[in-house]
């Protein structure tokens, strides 16, 4: 009875993970010059006694910062710190394109349920959670004035996780959950790439979220909650173009990736 009662109650749950700290202190310190351009870091090994981990957390944390264009990942050499500027449009065309139809599909999914999350926020959602939403929105604001790549990330994972809370649907929450992971390096590269100007972008529609639910108006949170996700895929598949274009002279296929993504998603 006892076990019963107790998973009626609790909710699936986004921990802070051992990677992800490992993630923004890595951050931190190559922001502040503790290691220079051009510095390899530490093994997998190494860190994972500094941090008092295994190495799995470790090679995580570097596929995050490798991501976010902080450092630079060659077999047999380590990982070495790039400048922000080597993270560029034509690398994350290489990376992503073989996988870019799937990945708009991820993005299609994310995108239905998190409207309907958002939605059901906009009914469920108590005071106290509307209240920790906008000071996350607040968080993300002042990653963005620190120009914090990792933070801006992680707080946008933040936000994603209490919207799906709100909707107080364990089920819904569990499946929101999923789909974000699976487009969450296209998101991690999103916000360490100058050219996307993502940072702004988020916090912007992240506000408008807000707006909605505090306001109560499901249509208008759904809305909101799905144009958030097809505008990080519209960025997306644009910076994939923006190689393509350069390699072949035409970006068709990704504008009519980006319509078929947003019309699809639409009449859901």
């Amino acid at each position: 009875m006892k076990t019963s009662l107790a998973a009626s109650f609790l909710r699936v749950v986004e921990p802070v993970r051992a990677s992800e700290e490992i993630a923004r202190q890595m951050a931190q310190a190559i922001d502040s010059g503790m290691f220079q351009l051009g510095e390899t870091l530490p093994g997998e090994r190494q860190l994972a006694q500094m941090f008092g981990v295994s190495r799995g957390p470790v090679r995580e944390a570097m596929a995050s910062l490798e991501a976010l264009g902080y450092i630079a990942v060659r077999p047999g050499r380590g990982a070495t710190v790039q400048p922000a500027s080597d993270a560029n449009d034509r690398d994350v065309r290489h990376r992503f394109e073989s996988r870019r139809d799937l990945l708009v599909e991820h993005f299609e999914v994310h995108a239905a349920l998190f409207a309907e999350a958002c939605a059901l926020a906009a009914k469920r959602g108590q005071p106290e959670e509307v209240a920790a939403l906008q000071q996350i929105l607040e968080r993300q604001e002042q990653a963005g004035a620190r120009n914090d790549k990792a933070d801006l990330f992680y707080v946008d994972r933040d936000f994603t996780c209490v919207v799906a809370a709100m909707a107080h649907n364990r089920a819904l929450e569990s499946l929101i959950v999923e789909s974000s992971g699976y487009t969450r390096n296209c998101r991690i590269t999103l916000f360490a790439l100058p050219t996307a100007n993502r940072a702004a972008k988020s916090v912007a529609e992240h506000r408008r979220i807000v707006d909605q639910i505090r306001r109560g108006d499901a249509a208008m949170a759904a809305q909101a909650g799905r144009d958030h996700v097809l505008s990080a895929l519209h960025d997306w598949l644009r910076v994939l173009s923006v190689g393509a274009s350069a390699e072949s002279g035409s970006s068709a296929g990704s504008e009519e990736d980006v319509r078929r993504a947003a019309g699809g998603t639409r009449d859901q």
